[in-house]
């Protein structure tokens, strides 16, 4: 177990800590101090693991817009996957000493206890049900369950080649479908419909370990193999580069999320060349070189966010008799976003027409109702 977490340590807490350092400082630069607190919050619950813990209590639903700006948002992810880590072995070293011989059974239990869990809390619990282990560790124990059948050799069935490709490009299909399809907003998620794509990821995952899987090459080719080797720093590095963006005065197209992408790419090779295979590497970096890293990084992040919470003088620049001043970047997303969806005049159709008239609340009430335009599908809305 000590080795595992050694392993553990050395492939995700290096870069992890290196990017939360990057992301304190860019915040700093482009954040209101309001928000520059919550930043300080997420980054000491990030760091302990424990952002999807964060979110769910202080946070909003991971779908909505104001979530997007948050640039260690993403994090709850690793949260969830490093608390299954740090349960897992533990359970099972005491099923293997005590139960060994029903292992399989109490996967499969944990994954239906968990998944049925998942399902109930998602229609009274959705924030709960996203952002937690219980509901979630049914996800990551699919996987113990395919590694099960393999350690066993279980793997093995003869079955056509023509059935392996079908069901080879059946999965892929379902797989990109799911991305277009599975609306967050709409469906209990997790629940039966995540069924879908994880069924097919776990096909495409029992087709490719397979020996009978014969000439199939769509995902194990270099270029994509290359990505999945810098997956974990693309995984770090992209939602914080769009996350800062939309955090300035810039505005957000397909040319600016074009750059990002690139620039993601190119920053995730650098720290997969130069921070991941380094730390990885126990004949290049030691425990103790290990160790001197991590507690010099975590003292650094910690002095920068007691910084940020406890620094009068930063929060002092945005106020005014106690008053905080209005952020101008949120002001200026209104009115771009008036400026664009706003008509001259009202279209002609059989719809109830509606005007707003007023000072900047107004802006904000006309804003409401265009995002929400698919719940007001009889009205027009000028202002």
């Amino acid at each position: 177990i000590i080795n595992f977490y050694e392993r553990r340590i050395r492939r995700l807490l290096p870069v992890l800590l290196f990017i939360i350092i990057i992301a304190n400082i860019f915040s700093y630069f482009v954040i209101d101090p309001m928000k520059l607190r919550e930043i300080s919050m997420s980054t000491l619950f990030s760091v302990f693991f424990a952002a999807n813990i964060y979110f769910h209590y202080f946070g909003d639903f991971y779908g909505n817009s104001v979530n997007l700006s948050k640039p260690l948002l993403h994090l709850w992810t690793l949260g969830v996957e490093e608390q299954f880590y740090i349960l897992y072995p533990i359970s099972l070293t005491i099923i293997l000493k005590f139960f060994r011989r029903y292992i399989l059974f109490f996967i499969i239990l944990g994954i239906l206890l968990s998944f049925f869990f998942a399902v109930y809390a998602s229609i009274g619990h959705k924030m709960f049900s996203f952002y937690m282990l219980p509901s979630r560790a049914w996800e990551i124990l699919i996987g113990s369950f395919l590694g099960y059948l393999y350690y066993k050799k279980k793997f093995e069935f003869n079955i056509n080649y023509s059935v392996y490709y079908f069901l080879y490009i059946a999965c892929l299909i379902i797989i990109i479908l799911s991305f277009f399809f599975i609306d967050i907003y709409r469906v209990s998620h997790p629940s039966f419909i995540t069924l879908i794509p994880l069924i097919a990821t776990s096909i495409i995952i029992f087709i490719e370990s397979s020996k009978n899987k014969g000439c199939l090459k769509i995902l194990n080719n270099k270029y994509l193999v290359f990505v999945g080797k810098i997956s974990y720093s693309l995984y770090l590095w992209h939602f914080l580069f769009f996350a800062i963006y939309r955090n300035s005065y810039l505005e957000e197209n397909l040319t600016t999320k074009i750059l990002i992408i690139f620039l993601s790419f190119l920053f995730s090779i650098l720290t997969y060349k130069y921070i991941e295979n380094v730390f990885r590497n126990k004949k290049i970096t030691s425990k103790k070189k290990l160790t001197y890293y991590v507690i010099f990084s975590l003292s650094l992040i910690f002095l920068i966010n007691l910084n940020y919470l406890y620094n009068k003088k930063i929060i002092s620049k945005y106020e005014i008799d106690n008053i905080y001043l209005t952020e101008w970047k949120d002001t200026k997303q209104i009115l771009t976003y008036v400026k664009k969806n706003n008509l001259k005049k009202f279209p002609i159709n059989n719809k109830i027409n509606v005007l707003t008239v007023g000072n900047c609340h107004s802006d904000d009430t006309f804003v409401a109702l265009k995002l929400n335009q698919n719940n007001f599908k009889n009205f027009n809305f000028i202002l």
